[in-house]
């Protein structure tokens, strides 16, 4: 396995997580919410599945958008997203921009999940991609239990901490991936050109090569 393709690993897997973490942390968040706000245990429900509700019914839709236009801008919209509704959930007070906030965290976790899986299949061997494909399932996982704990934590110096922590984390996943795409990129477009170097000395030389 190339050092580049460890690096797209690793980015997935931090994804992944990222993604997951956003859906179980604004769990030890609630309480704080319901008695800020005075919100009632219906409102809170539908705030917490409307998450689960925007990831079920986009991510068959994402999967044939990431087949057409490739895995790695889907990926990056995915996390630019992610950042958005941490962002929206910290900045506002009112009940319908949480919906809202919850709305575009599913729709993101829908272009990360299962985008990264089918990256990883993509850049790995029949031999390798078991193995990836579970540290990707580790990450989900792993993400879905600290979520709670981190929240937790966070949410005793502020309530919207987390959701802020979250938020930067976000940003800092999509420059990181972007960044990536681009020196690859480059490097692929050197090796292009050294192939090419040959053949065009030749040409100035007027020598067949």
């Amino acid at each position: 396995m190339s050092s580049k393709v460890k690096r797209a690993i690793f980015m997935l897997i931090f994804s992944e997580f990222l993604v997951c973490l956003g859906i179980s942390l604004v769990i030890p968040v609630m309480p704080f919410l319901r008695n800020e706000l005075h919100l009632s245990a219906l409102d809170m429900g539908i705030m917490t599945s409307l998450f689960a509700f925007a990831q079920f019914v986009a991510s068959p839709i994402i999967g044939r958008v990431s087949d057409r236009i490739g895995r790695k801008p889907v990926l990056a919209v995915g996390l630019f997203l992610y950042m958005v509704s941490e962002v929206l959930f910290a900045l506002t007070n009112y009940l319908w921009v949480f919906d809202i906030s919850r709305l575009i965290g599913g729709l993101s976790a829908a272009m990360v999940v299962p985008t990264a899986m089918a990256f990883a299949a993509d850049i790995t061997t029949k031999r390798q991609r078991a193995k990836v494909i579970g540290w990707l399932s580790a990450a989900f996982s792993g993400g879905l239990i600290l979520g709670p704990g981190i929240g937790g934590i966070l949410a005793g110096i502020d309530y919207k901490a987390p959701f802020w922590v979250a938020g930067l984390l976000g940003l800092l996943s999509t420059i990181a991936l972007v960044v990536s795409c681009q020196v690859i990129r480059m490097s692929i477009c050197r090796k292009k050109w050294r192939k090419m170097q040959p053949r065009r000395t030749c040409m100035a030389t007027g020598l067949t090569c």
